[in-house]
């Protein structure tokens, strides 16, 4: 008998981002593949099962409840794991606990950006992180990474062997509609956090720029959705002042909501200084949305030439995209296009059969 353990937390976030969306996508994904004789699934999280998530033969949900509000990972999970031990445990996220009983690992690492460019961290995250990647690289017996680009980093910045490392690309789950948008008529997007790491400082300067660019009466929107994250205040801030080039932040939006600010959008604007995929460019892409990105390895791993592309340290070149983005439609309609073409060559299913090859590997 092999059982699988899977640390399901993200299935209960409230408002799900990133990675509880990677998990989310993916486990509802793995769940279409039969079990293999003699195999069972536990899902744990620290509250009951969702009522509306309904579990395929062979997968049951265990709650853990935990009273503190830090430490379920490595003291509640870490506790089931050693009293009723599994063939493999599985954390979508690089938060592996300390102990997993006799348990194989595998673990998913989605960036090591901390490491590149501390200085867009505070400091108590770079510890965090790096601690949890070094313990994630010693006892996993397998490491997914979501781009090649990531399995480079993780080779390079810890060591990592790389025939521990299986890149599972993500896709885009998202449904191609259009739906009236309370963002306006004209606008420039941006989803993901409002932070340091997500340049969104340049973005903000590259779009007071391209109003100075523009003819007197311009009424192109910057619009931003997201949470706010490290520096994402002094972010928001620092734009008070702007008057008609000050972007419109909307906040956390939920998932049924992005498909229509997609497509009512001029073009998506995400000028990263590093990630480990870029999930939302593939979105945008899929609802046809022309995209304009950092000019960094990860992003022409993922978008190819569907994009348009410029330096994370220039907002006068992202600046000037925006402006020819606006004014030459046949541009737009060429993105458009191309990137509905390299969205379509990622897929969720292909992503969990790599994952079910990796667990069912150790």
């Amino acid at each position: 008998m092999k059982t699988i353990g899977i640390d399901a937390s993200a299935l209960l976030k409230a408002n799900p981002t990133g990675v509880e969306n990677y998990a989310r996508l993916l486990l509802g994904e793995m769940m279409k593949t039969p079990l293999q004789e003699g195999e069972s699934v536990v899902l744990y999280a620290r509250g009951e099962q969702p009522s509306d998530l309904g579990l395929p033969a062979g997968w049951t949900w265990k709650a853990l409840p935990f009273w503190f509000p830090k430490g379920w990972t490595h003291f509640r999970l870490a506790k089931e794991l050693f009293q009723h031990p599994v063939s493999v445990f599985f954390s979508p996220a690089h938060e592996v606990p300390l102990a997993t009983g006799s348990a194989k690992v595998v673990t998913t690492v989605h960036d090591v950006v901390f490491a590149k460019y501390p200085k867009l961290y505070s400091p108590l995250q770079n510890i965090r992180q790096r601690a949890a990647v070094k313990h994630a690289v010693r006892v996993a017996s397998k490491i997914l990474t979501v781009s090649a680009n990531t399995k480079r980093d993780l080779m390079s910045l810890f060591k990592a062997s790389e025939e521990k490392i299986i890149v599972t690309h993500l896709a885009s789950s998202i449904e191609p509609r259009s739906v009236e948008t309370k963002a306006g008529e004209k606008y420039f997007l941006y989803i993901g956090r409002i932070e340091e790491k997500k340049n969104v400082g340049l973005l903000v300067e590259a779009f007071r720029q391209f109003k100075e660019l523009m003819p007197a009466g311009d009424t192109t929107k910057l619009v931003l959705v997201g949470g706010i994250g490290y520096g994402g205040e002094r972010i928001l801030g620092a734009a008070q002042g702007f008057g008609d080039a000050k972007p419109l932040h909307l906040g956390y939006v939920p998932n049924e909501e992005i498909p229509g600010l997609y497509a009512g959008a001029i073009a998506f604007v995400f000028p990263s200084h590093d990630e480990g995929f870029g999930l939302p460019i593939l979105d945008a892409m899929k609802m046809g949305t022309p995209t304009l990105v950092s000019d960094i390895p990860v992003f022409h791993e993922v978008a190819g030439s569907a994009a348009e592309y410029a330096s994370p340290n220039d907002a006068t070149a992202f600046a000037v995209k925006m402006k020819a983005l606006v004014e030459n439609p046949a541009l737009r309609s060429s993105l458009s296009l191309r990137g509905m073409a390299q969205a379509e060559k990622y897929s969720w299913t292909d992503t969990a059969r790599l994952t079910w090859h990796a667990l069912r590997s150790v």
